[in-house]
């Protein structure tokens, strides 16, 4: 296509760099007014979530207990949503990106920490 939407950030969908990687999560529960929905409307948060994470979130919001090898990467959300803790949930998380037929994909991962990222390719470069 030519072009990156993401702007001003690096990359673009199912790359390694945080425009491929940095993307709103959407969430609604209930009818979407104050009263009727345990999540404020137009709330935001800045609490760093994996998709791995519905998983526990899931579980957390259908009163599941999960096994002890069950989402072991898997972190609940659920206070993001409520504005219970309107800090980080998480301070880490690992991202991959594999090889692709085209848009400049390339195998890497990305180990994130608060405001760090380091990115290691499969040939070892920056």
């Amino acid at each position: 296509l030519g072009h990156n939407s993401n702007a001003p950030l690096r990359g673009s969908k199912a790359t390694i760099w945080e425009g491929g990687h940095r993307v709103p999560l959407i969430a609604r529960w209930g009818d979407g007014t104050p009263t009727g929905s345990p999540i404020t409307p137009a709330a935001t948060s800045s609490a760093l979530v994996g998709l791995q994470d519905i998983f526990a979130t899931l579980a957390e919001l259908t009163g599941q207990t999960l096994k002890a090898e069950q989402g072991l990467d898997s972190q609940s959300f659920v206070p993001a949503l409520l504005q219970q803790n309107p800090t980080r949930l998480r301070h880490e998380l690992l991202v991959q990106a594999n090889d692709g037929d085209g848009w400049g994909q390339k195998l890497a991962k990305g180990f994130r920490e608060d405001q760090w990222k380091l990115i290691a390719t499969k040939d070892r470069k920056p």
